[in-house]
Order: C-alpha cells, then structure tokens, then sequence
C-alpha cells in the first residue's frame, strides 16, 4: 500500500496463451470450405506460449496508450495504433477511458507456422475482458478472435488456432456454417504422455508469412478438386481421431495417427501451397534418421516441420540436425490462462 492506504500503480492482467500444432485436417477449417462442407481437425494446444501483459495506467503516463512488441508504440487515441489486432481488439473490448500499456512476449519466434498470432489475438481479448471483469468462456473467446481476425481485419486463414489457443488440449474439432465444435478431447494418460514423448520441432527455412499461403488455400478450397482433397483430409482427421478413443494400446495409436498424418501431408501438398526445398530436405532427413511421420506447420512455405519419432531417442535424433533449431514440446491441457498464480 502507499501512504495514506492507496494502492500502488494500476492493475496489471498477464495471460499465457499456449501456441498449437496441427495432427491431421488442416485446410478443412476454412470457411471457404465449411460453409458448405464439414470440416475436422484433430490437434493439440503445446507447452509454448504467447504472454501479454495489460496495464491499467494511471493519468500520469506521457501517452494514453503504449505498445511494447516489436517495436514501440505511443499514442492517445486507439485509432492511432498501427498494429491492426492490437487496435480493433481495443476498438471493441476495451469500454472504458483508462489509458493501457501492453507488452507481448512470446517462446518462439511468429511466424514459425505454429499459430502464434491467433494465440496473441486470444490472449489479448482474454487479458481486456478479465480486465473489465467479463471473463469470457472458452469458446466465446475463440470465437471472440476468429471475429476480430477473419471478419474485422478479413485476414485469411483457418479457425482451429483460436480454438486451440482457447480451449486447450489435444481434440476434434468440427467445423460447419458459421460455428464450431469440439467434438471430443483425447484424455488417455497412456497415449498423450507416450505422444509427447515423440514429439519434436524442427525448424526449416526463414520465417514467412503465412497468410500469402492462407490466400493461395482459400482460393484453390472452392474448385471441385479443392473441396474434394478438404474433404478427403477432413475425413481422415475424423476417422483417426475416433480410434484414438479406443482402447488400442498406446504404441499402436501413435503408428495409427502417424500414418494418417503421412496420408494428410500428401494430399495437403496438393491444395495450392508450396514449400521449400529446404523443408522438403529437412522431412527427409528426419524420415531417414528414424522419424515415422513428418509434416510443415501451419498454411506453407516455411517454419517448423513436425515429427513423430519411432524408436529413435531424442537425444540421437537431434545429432541429425547440427546447423537447424530444434524444439522439443509436449502436448497441453489448457487454454489460454490468467497468470501467473494459476500456472504451473
């Protein structure tokens, strides 16, 4: 307390928002595609996170409204901001005249293929709404995002990284008209310990933008051969998914959901986007160092290839990637979370 029994500063909301890989079903989460289709995608929230930080300042600070990211931002009025998420995000939820600092930080690098913009943009709107005492439920603040970011901003793109990012946990998700749903959460202990302990990242070329790759996608999901690959892809993450709740062993659903998501990457490398060669490089290395499925993150180009090892240790698989980042995750329960007194 400061003297005479006033608290010191503003108030400070922190959220941990966790990043997102896709198993199988990507591409299917366009409205380009579900509006007239069902779309699934079977993936996973992971141990990487995005972290922001809201400030409610006080009268005294030089600018009413401050932006730490990349770069610094300083101005009085929301419609000032350059950062477009950043300025419709506050257009909307942010219904009082109190000044803000914000401050982002995040694990890996964006543009990396792993959903981190949509997990800011979550992890944003769930930090300004607790800040005005409206805690919005899970799905409300994926669906929150996925307005300000497809409808608002008309960015390109997929749904199921807001709802990774929001709700958490390794699922089915499915998509139809306007609106999602999850279908079901894989809880198996035995498979998901046995799953992230196969799990690994490996970076491959620079980091892209991913909605000149998310363009490509929704144009090419309309024509009958991109409908017919969306649904064949949909079909397979929901198929692969419901074995999953089986009570095959655990080694078995990992060989299972490795070869569907071999499937998966075939036919995705056919729905209008590209790689590089060095992603193509980098798969195959991983394939011959004992990797039993391997697939790019996120819409194309570039960023981080997923593997699933086979018996290969992490430790030997790794020594086949001396000059290239790698990133060992494990898959993760929540969704987006105030912090830091709940995290652990």
């Amino acid at each position: 307390m400061g003297n005479g029994g006033y608290p010191v500063g503003g108030i400070l909301i922190i959220t941990r928002t966790p990043l997102r890989i896709s198993f199988l079903g990507g591409g299917s989460d366009f409205q380009e595609f579900f509006k007239d289709n069902s779309g699934y995608v079977f993936g996973s929230s992971v141990n990487l996170f995005v972290y922001t930080a809201v400030l409610q300042h006080s009268e005294l600070a030089d600018n009413k409204f401050k932006l730490t990211y990349r770069i610094n931002e300083s101005v009085d009025r929301i419609e000032d901001l350059q950062h477009p998420l950043v300025r419709e995000i506050l257009k909307k939820y942010h219904t009082e005249d109190s000044g803000l600092h914000i401050a982002t930080l995040a694990d890996v690098p964006a543009k990396t293929g792993l959903g981190s913009s949509s997990a800011f943009a979550v992890g944003l709107i769930n930090a300004i709404s607790n800040l005005h005492g409206a805690r919005l439920s899970p799905v409300k603040l994926a669906m929150s995002a996925i307005d300000i970011e497809r409808n608002v901003l008309k960015e390109p793109g997929g749904w199921q990284d807001q709802c990774h990012s929001a709700i958490g946990g390794l699922n089915l998700f499915k998509f139809e008209n306007s609106s999602f749903t999850r279908e079901f959460e894989i809880t198996d202990f035995d498979f998901t310990e046995l799953l992230s302990s196969k799990l690994i990242l490996v970076a491959a070329g620079e980091a892209r933008d991913s909605g000149d790759h998310a363009v490509v996608t929704s144009k090419y999901l309309p024509s009958i051969e991109g409908k017919k690959l969306a649904s064949e892809m949909a079909l397979i993450a929901k198929q692969t998914a419901d074995l999953m709740l089986s009570k095959l062993p655990a080694r078995d659903k990992i060989e299972i959901l490795a070869e569907a998501m071999n499937r998966s990457w075939n036919l995705k490398q056919q729905l209008g986007s590209h790689h590089s060669n060095e992603v193509s490089q980098t798969i195959q290395t991983g394939l011959n160092a004992g990797a039993i499925s391997a697939k790019l993150c996120g819409a194309g180009g570039s960023g981080f290839v997923l593997f699933i090892l086979g018996d290969i240790s992490k430790e030997a698989f790794i020594a086949k990637f001396p000059d290239n980042r790698i990133q060992e995750i494990s898959l993760y329960k929540n969704g987006s979370e105030i912090g830091p007194a709940s995290w652990n």
